[in-house]
């Protein structure tokens, strides 16, 4: 229904064949530009490596669960449930926090409770008694600051972006940088896997991830617009 409702082509553009090129042409010129915006460039520092923590976490969760704790299907869907509805809560929350103490504080915090989540995770142990509840705890934990950190941080380099008219090149770098983060996290949680043969230490060394954003993004100056 909403495909239909948008307006058809008026330009009668036709698409360029050398689209996938001028794609990597158009984010080669955002990376050098970032030379001229150093705030900026410190923010998506901080946002690559808190990035490199948080879709590590999204991707890995219930194969941690399963494997390292050896919780079943319905403890893993109960999780996924209960992480969804407190992420509402969550937005709301943290959207009030940023409008008091500004969004690179709130910022901070939700990288600070994302730091908290893997130190939990590392305690973990499937020969626990009711592991499934601290488990369900650690999802609801999650919950509370995945979508705030997805929010914030999309909303402060908004706010950070140069008076242009192509910012979508730039959300284009943005998304790209979190790709980037996805594929080094995913990579960086398996060799340690198997250097450790164990979940709980690759877990425990994604903190430092969130350690390191928090210390960069301690960088990032504010502004009028970025609080």
């Amino acid at each position: 229904i909403t495909y239909l409702r948008l307006p058809n082509n008026v330009y009668n553009k036709k698409p360029e064949r050398d689209f996938i090129w001028k794609g990597f042409r158009e984010l080669r010129i955002v990376f050098k530009s970032l030379t001229n915006y150093p705030q900026i460039r410190i923010f998506l520092i901080a946002f690559f490596l808190f990035s490199v923590g948080v879709q590590t976490i999204i991707y890995m969760a219930s194969i941690f669960g399963s494997k390292e704790l050896g919780l079943s299907s319905t403890s893993l869907i109960i999780t996924i449930l209960l992480v969804q509805v407190v992420a509402i809560l969550g937005a709301f929350l943290f959207s009030k926090l940023s409008g008091t103490i500004g969004n690179l504080r709130t910022l901070k915090i939700t990288i600070v409770v994302w730091a908290l989540v893997c130190l939990i995770a590392f305690t973990l142990d499937k020969d626990q008694r009711f592991v499934n509840i601290y488990f369900y705890s650690l999802g609801g934990l999650i919950g509370l600051v995945l979508g705030a950190i997805q929010s914030l941080s999309r909303s402060t380099y908004s706010k950070m972006l140069p008076d242009t008219e192509d910012h979508a090149t730039y959300f284009s770098f943005y998304d790209v940088t979190e790709k980037i983060a996805i594929v080094l996290g995913t990579f960086v949680f398996g060799l340690l896997i198997a250097l450790t043969h164990s979940m709980q230490w690759s877990v425990l060394f994604l903190a430092i991830f969130f350690l390191a954003s928090f210390i960069v993004l301690s960088f990032v100056k504010k502004t009028r617009y970025v609080t």
